[in-house]
């Protein structure tokens, strides 16, 4: 089985700022919300993978 951590590494948070952190967060809220990079403009990953229910 494969390991998740054998992929990915946490972020080190001493090498961004917290106001350009805020402004990638907003902007990835923003990405995931947006219907309009569906191929008709109908679905959002929200729309699958709901933040109410862990995504």
């Amino acid at each position: 089985m494969v390991d998740i951590k054998d992929y990915f590494e946490p972020i080190d948070h001493s090498v961004i700022d917290i106001n350009k952190k805020k402004k990638l967060i907003a902007l990835g809220k923003k990405l995931y919300l947006d219907k309009r990079l569906s191929v008709n403009d109908t679905i959002s990953c929200n729309s699958c993978h709901l933040l109410d229910s862990f995504g």
